[in-house]
C-alpha cells in the first residue's frame, strides 16, 4: 500500500459534469479543506485522469449512434 497516494473514483455521465464538479461545485467547506491539505503537503499534488470507455457492442462498420 503506498502512504504517499490519495485516489478517488468517480463515475461522471460526461465529461461536461466532471468539468462542473472541478469548478462549480466545490462548497465553501470543499475549498477550506483542499486549501488545509495543500499547506500539509510537501510538494504540490499530481493531478491524473484515467478514462474508461464501456461499449456494449461496437461494429467497426457501423460506428455508435449510425443504424447497421
Amino acid at each position: 500500500m503506498e502512504t504517499d497516494r490519495f485516489v478517488e473514483r468517480f463515475l461522471m455521465a460526461s465529461w461536461a459534469d466532471h468539468r462542473d464538479h472541478h469548478e462549480r461545485r466545490l462548497t465553501p467547506f470543499d475549498t477550506d479543506v483542499v486549501r488545509r491539505a495543500a499547506a500539509l503537503a510537501q510538494e504540490p499534488p499530481q493531478i491524473t485522469h484515467l478514462f474508461v470507455l464501456a461499449l456494449l457492442h461496437w461494429d467497426r462498420r457501423h460506428p455508435p449512434g449510425e443504424q447497421p
